[in-house]
């Protein structure tokens, strides 16, 4: 129910309880009731929302909209803290002083990773992770926890690990260094066709959804002047004048012979139905004085019947009812039979 005011336009960010302090789940409880397929129906694309600091509700709304154009998504971290020690503190200043991001201890418990590496050029998180044999290293009950488990589960998450050993950091600094730009040069290079595909996939539903938009707009367009044209027939062609000419040798009402003849007036019985509810269609006939809606006749002055008039058989055209916009489709129109003298 989120979009611009109208097509083109900049989205208000006002996401109602998405904004909250619990709107991250609010939204997941929205993701997660689907038990076989999830299709989605945005006027807005992730590039859209704006994400601000502590908006976790933002935060997640965005990420989902970009994984549906995309189909990719990316873990987002449990927390962040300090460096452990001296050591990390030297590779984070490595890392700023080749232009990437360092965050310390990022990750869950159990699962803290030294520091994520991130890069102006991939904003869709970390591009690597860097293990130190600091604290989670020597905190860890065995080699092979710390070694292997560990770092399979995360790889398995989709984290790249460079891992660096303090005695070779401090013995060989040079080449360690070196060796740490090759690999963050490396692994930007691996994202760099992933980036234009994402790039690609995010600018192709933008481009989707404002032609939807688009067509959108045109067909209520078109629908508004082909309403207030109907609403300039001379009254002479309508029905209801017609049956109070005076009396005499009145003959028949001919049959409709235009498509201005065709379209709805008093006295037809109009089917129609919410656009979200179809298989429910209300049928009214529409009448010069009678309101007896609970047999289905309503006159022409009712709110709802001035909004239809005009329009024809297959029309979908939107309407206030109760001060609520609605689409609905004119599903048939059956003309009363013609009027003898």
């Amino acid at each position: 129910v989120y979009g611009p005011a109208r097509p083109g336009e900049r989205v208000m960010q006002r996401f109602g309880p998405i904004l909250g302090a619990t709107g991250h789940r609010r939204l997941n409880v929205l993701f997660t009731r689907a038990k076989h397929q999830v299709r989605i129906f945005a006027s807005l694309t992730a590039s859209d929302v704006l994400v601000e600091n502590g908006r976790r509700g933002l935060e997640s709304f965005r990420g989902y909209l970009a994984f549906a154009a995309t189909g990719h998504i990316d873990a987002m971290a449990g927390s962040e803290g300090p460096p452990a020690n001296a050591f990390e503190e030297s590779v984070l200043d490595e890392l700023r002083r080749h232009g990437f991001d360092g965050v310390p201890q990022v990750g869950s418990k159990g699962f803290f990773i030294d520091i994520g590496v991130r890069h102006p050029s991939w904003p869709w998180g970390y591009i690597m992770a860097i293990e130190c044999d600091g604290k989670s290293y020597h905190s860890s009950r065995c080699a092979r926890d710390r070694d292997r488990l560990r770092q399979e589960i995360l790889e398995g998450l989709g984290w790249r690990f460079h891992r660096i050993w303090s005695t070779d950091w401090f013995k060989d600094s040079v080449q360690e260094r070196r060796r740490l730009e090759k690999a963050l040069t490396r692994r930007l290079a691996e994202l760099m066709p992933e980036r234009k595909r994402r790039e690609g996939s995010l600018k192709e539903a933008e481009v989707r959804t404002k032609a939807v938009q688009k067509t959108w707009l045109q067909r209520v367009k078109s629908a508004r002047k082909e309403r207030q044209t109907t609403l300039e027939v001379p009254p002479a062609t309508l029905p209801g004048a017609m049956m109070d000419r005076p009396t005499g040798d009145v003959g028949s009402v001919p049959a409709p012979s235009s498509a201005e003849d065709s379209r709805i007036r008093v006295g037809d019985c109009v089917t129609y139905a919410f656009a979200s509810e179809l298989e429910r269609p209300v049928t009214i006939t529409i009448t010069e004085n009678r309101n007896d809606p609970d047999h289905g006749f309503l006159p022409k002055g009712h709110p709802t019947v001035q909004q239809i008039l005009g329009y024809v058989e297959g029309s979908e055209i939107e309407i206030t009812i109760a001060n609520r916009s609605r689409f609905i489709r004119i599903l048939k129109v059956q003309r009363p039979p013609s009027v003898s003298a």
